[in-house]
């Protein structure tokens, strides 16, 4: 890899600090917070939920 850079040595840094999944999200809305009811049906919570064929790859 440092063939392509010149040779220049990589840096490695934290990917927790880039990753958009790690970040706190939050929203301003102005619909009611009462008396909500869920989505039906209700969303998978877990990954295998949501890509039942990928369970035989995940630890």
């Amino acid at each position: 890899m440092s063939t392509f850079l010149f040779d220049i040595k990589p840096e490695f840094v934290d990917s927790k600090y880039f990753c958009a999944c790690a970040r706190k999200r939050g929203y301003i809305h102005n619909l009611p917070v009462e008396n909500q009811k869920p989505l039906l049906p209700l969303p998978p919570k877990t990954i295998s939920e949501a890509f039942p064929n990928t369970r035989k790859w995940w630890p």
